[in-house]
């Protein structure tokens, strides 16, 4: 799975390559500000079915709690189409395109958690297929068609496309479960809350978070320092979907399932020491080079990527062990001090950052960039030392 992932990424490099070189930094500023508007109500509405999914017992879902999270898909996905609709409308960015991107995530939401099923059955090998397969597709799609002169267009149809095609995928692989429709009662409610309420409250920090930045830096510096703080934002997440497989999806099912409790702790440290060794010298590369090269990839419109991108540094190096430990903390059910300490800790140096752009008038893509990196940082170092004191389960 993890070479899907590396393929996944360097594919998605290639391809915004050829985006950079046809759109505009505005183009890609308006698209990021619509993606964050429906990510703030995504993280919202969103249940985090597909955690309960992988975490559920065989006999639990078995005994009709697999209709009762079909249940409450149906419900996410109508909360946020129709909340989202409200927002973008009321922001001034609904437009024929704000609707398709709506669809895309609603789309992924649905897909997100029918694979669920089939990772937690470790189908990893065909899963990495119809994942790399369609978003190898969607990819393609999107450069092709900027290059044909299809415009941002392309930004917003990707995402249906790439949906589309792990749907299919699961289908031809038989992947897709039956489900007996069925409606909610409260008391559904009340013990579908107990499942979720950990996973929820920390993915709607998550999203809050790195959307709430997006909106900042188009509100206080227009949309082409939100198409410049996206790309810098995309370029400094590449080691992380590198890695993402492996330190997110396979982490949680490994110390959810794999893992003997009194060796947990040790194969945490152990994957986080893997990780830091490339990480720590693709910083030391970014910091060096990442001046000359981004301009000569990009061109030179692009080149005040650069030091937004040097800013998140700390970022490249602290976001794929703090996701790690997430995975950790979520399989140890003990989310309350990753969402105290973790996101805790993410959200007061964001506040800082915020008061340095007010006080002393920093610029506010700056700021906001270093901000991140501090609080990966931080975040990260911190969940680490706790971890070492929690006891088994």
């Amino acid at each position: 799975m993890l070479g899907g992932g590396a393929g996944r990424a360097v594919v998605a490099f290639f391809s915004n390559l050829v985006l950079v070189w046809y759109l505009l930094p505005e183009e890609f500023g308006r698209f990021a500000l619509i993606h964050a508007a429906i990510g703030l109500v995504s993280g919202t509405v969103n249940l985090r079915i597909n955690h309960i999914i992988i975490r559920e017992s065989s006999q639990e879902l078995e005994s009709g709690r697999k209709d009762i999270l079909f249940g409450a898909l149906v419900f996410e996905l109508v909360a946020l189409g129709i909340v989202s609709l409200c927002l973008l409308w009321l922001i001034g960015l609904w437009d024929r395109w704000a609707g398709m991107l709506l669809l895309s995530t609603m789309a992924s939401h649905w897909v997100l958690a029918e694979s669920a099923y089939y990772e937690r059955n470790f189908h990893y090998k065909n899963l990495v297929l119809i994942e790399s397969g369609a978003h190898w597709v969607a990819q393609v799609f999107a450069a092709t068609g900027a290059a044909l002169g299809m415009g941002a267009s392309v930004l917003y149809v990707r995402g249906f496309i790439n949906a589309v095609g792990v749907f299919s995928g699961l289908c031809f692989a038989g992947g897709i479960p039956k489900y007996r429709p069925r409606w909610l009662s409260l008391h559904d409610w009340k013990a579908l809350y107990r499942k979720f309420r950990g996973f929820w409250l920390d993915g709607w920090l998550e999203e809050f978070f790195e959307r709430l930045v997006m909106l900042m830096v188009g509100w206080m510096a227009g949309e082409k320092a939100a198409g410049y703080f996206f790309q810098a934002r995309r370029l400094a997440g590449i080691p992380h979907n590198l890695m993402a497989p492996a330190t997110e999806r396979m982490a949680y099912n490994y110390f959810s399932h794999r893992v003997a409790q009194d060796r947990r702790t040790r194969s945490l440290a152990q994957a986080i020491a893997f990780q830091l060794i490339p990480l720590g010298m693709i910083v030391v590369a970014i910091l060096l080079w990442a001046n000359p090269v981004i301009p000569m990839l990009f061109g030179m419109q692009w080149e005040p990527v650069v030091p937004l991108l040097q800013a998140m540094a700390g970022m490249v190096l602290a976001f794929s062990p703090f996701v790690t430990l997430k995975s950790f903390f979520m399989a140890r059910n003990r989310m309350r001090p990753f969402v105290l300490f973790g996101r805790g800790i993410q959200y007061v140096v964001l506040a800082g950052a915020v008061l340095a752009v007010l006080v002393y008038h920093v610029p506010v893509a700056f700021a906001l960039a270093l901000g991140i990196s501090v609080g990966y940082i931080m975040g990260s170092f911190t969940l680490f030392v706790l971890s070492r004191g929690l006891p088994n389960d």
